[in-house]
């Protein structure tokens, strides 16, 4: 039976126009139409059908929303039955006129619902096609947002508080490499297992227990005043990062229409570069007066306040779909239509169980075998260009490199004094300015991504970001400095969002998680050979030999961008092989 597109009150009316059908006739069309449409539910879908409108037996009908239930009134005048009734908040009414976007998504939402009716059945991407974008998306993309903020403040303060923390345990090379570099070790396994855990137990439950792990651990290292205790603390911050991290994407990219995934996605990680920038003004105003304690607090709320959010974090309903839980999955489709204010799609939601989910090696299956690697290279490469940015600014900014010799002493000799143990005024705002890069990053990746594909925006910004990092090697004044550091900030950024898109994007829902798990193993290992160069080679060597590594990682990633074959721009996420 077609599902009716009116509501109760209209089937009565028209029927008194067909010649007062029975009680029992009318209380059967009753129940066929809430059937498909509860009360809760009733919304305008288009009533310009003319095959529909026969059905109904109704000649000419003009439609008013009121308070946001669908209602068709009709009058009989001279035996004509016609009505030209305005609507009240002007839509969807044959007498406003309305802009040709707006009749084009209602005419392309049209042709998805008579498709799903005429099936009989649907799945999750065509449900959430039809539904669309709105309010509940709008709701991800502050949840969501808020944990991809707190993964933006965990990686810039280590890098602001590194140099009084050398002073205040006067530590030795290795001790200064180890405190940022076993939080990014610790996320390796947290990778890997949040990614098993995601795709074999649930997207919800693996993203809330890591963030349970971060907002803890985080907070409890603000009162470390033991070097080894504050490592061992901060590795299990790192190991909570690891396993959150991707869910961020993966949830995301889960619900949102295709052709609306871009914005959504970009759009929560806005949240990493205010992370970002949140913890440069937090450092600037408390670390000269309170020291690096009162920074760790600073960085701490955020974590706090996420867990408040947690409670409105949904399972994915492609993940539900998968694992047969169809009426799960229903529910919250359900859900995600009401907060659209759209009605849910009739019919039933296909289910088929993938038994065999969460396993790295089909990552290297004939299939993704040239994705796979092409994405393991990108990512340690982008990585490795971004962490190494982050971790020099603090550096380059704090102390002149062009020297004849072009060489530092070594960081456990450098921070001595107590006036260069803490950043001044002067390099706070330069790092702040050299942070916005990655706001600027955000919708330059959403443009190039949807105009000319995630391949080709892929290749044009790993092409760009070549010259800045060579500019880099010469001495062309504080001012070039910080702009080199800003575009070379933006690329990088703007890159590793092209990953965090095209990744989810190209695995099928049963191993998604554990493959973007381990491309974000690889990112790490990126971004701990980053501290080598910066730490060791740049501030005991030379920086010429650390920009120089820069450049070559720099030529690797561009090069590597020709080996992806598979455009992914608007394509639906694949369930199964």
């Amino acid at each position: 039976m077609e599902p009716p597109s009116t509501t109760t009150e209209t089937f009565e009316h028209t029927n008194q126009l067909q010649g007062s059908p029975s009680e029992a006739e009318i209380a059967n069309q009753k129940t066929s139409l809430n059937k498909f449409y509860p009360e809760e539910n009733y919304q305008t879908l288009n009533q310009d059908n003319v095959q529909e409108r026969e059905e109904l037996g109704v000649t000419s009908v003009n439609t008013a929303d009121r308070d946001g239930v669908t209602a068709v009134n009709t009058a009989d005048r001279d035996g004509v039955t016609a009505v030209n009734t305005p609507d009240r908040d002007g839509v969807n009414s044959e007498n406003t006129p309305e802009s040709e976007g707006d009749q084009d998504l209602k005419d392309e939402r049209w042709k998805k619902l008579q498709k799903i009716k005429d099936q009989g059945f649907y799945s999750v991407d065509e449900a959430i096609e039809y539904i669309g974008l709105g309010a509940y998306h709008y709701l991800w993309m502050v949840l969501y947002g808020f944990s991809s903020m707190v993964q933006g403040v965990e990686t810039t303060l280590n890098s602001l508080i590194l140099t009084e923390q050398i002073c205040y345990w006067d530590l030795e090379f290795y001790q200064v490499i180890l405190l940022p570099a076993l939080t990014l070790i610790a996320a390796i396994p947290g990778d890997y297992l949040g990614g098993v855990l995601a795709d074999r137990l649930g997207r919800k439950w693996t993203f809330y227990s890591g963030q349970l792990i971060i907002a803890v651990f985080g907070l409890a290292s603000a009162f470390c005043d033991s070097y080894p205790a504050y490592l061992t603390i901060r590795s299990f911050v790192g190991f909570g990062i690891g396993m959150v991290v991707m869910l961020v994407i993966v949830q995301i990219a889960e619900v949102s229409p295709a052709n609306s995934r871009v914005m959504v996605v970009s759009m929560a990680f806005l949240m990493w570069a205010i992370g970002n920038i949140y913890t440069v003004i937090g450092a600037w105003i408390l670390e000269a007066r309170y020291g690096w304690h009162a920074v760790v607090l600073w960085t701490a709320g955020p974590c706090i306040g996420l867990l408040f959010l947690l409670p409105f974090c949904d399972e994915s309903p492609k993940y539900l779909v998968i694992s047969n839980k169809a009426e799960e999955a229903k529910a919250i489709l359900s859900k995600i239509a009401r907060f659209n204010n759209v009605a849910m799609c009739p019919g039933e939601l296909v289910a088929t169980e993938e038994s065999q989910r969460g396993r790295i090696s089909d990552m290297f299956s004939e299939s993704f075998l040239l994705t796979s690697i092409a994405l393991l290279v990108t990512g340690m490469m982008s990585n490795f260009l971004y962490m190494g940015n982050v971790y020099a600014t603090p550096f380059l900014l704090q102390e002149s490199y062009c020297e004849e010799e072009r060489s530092l002493p070594s960081s456990h000799q450098q921070f001595r004094t107590p006036e260069s143990c803490v950043l001044t005024n002067t390099d706070f705002i330069q790092t702040m300015v050299v942070c916005a890069g990655e706001v600027i990053s955000i919708p330059l990746m959403w443009l190039l991504s949807d105009m000319l594909g995630r391949i080709r925006a892929f290749q044009i910004l790993s092409f760009s970001l070549i010259p800045p990092v060579i500019l880099c090697c010469f001495c062309l004044g504080r001012t070039a400095l910080v702009t080199e550091l800003f575009l070379t900030r933006a690329l990088c950024n703007a890159g590793i969002l092209v990953i965090y898109i095209y990744t989810p994007e190209s695995y099928p829902t049963y191993m998604r998680s554990i493959a973007f798990g381990t491309v974000i193993m690889a990112m790490n290992f990126g971004g701990i050979i980053s501290l080598v160069a910066v730490y060791y080679v740049g501030d005991s060597i030379s920086w010429i030999y650390m920009f120089g590594s820069f450049i070559t990682a720099a030529v690797i990633l561009f090069l590597t961008t020709f080996c992806f074959k598979v455009e992914t721009v608007n394509v639906r996420l694949s369930d199964n092989r």
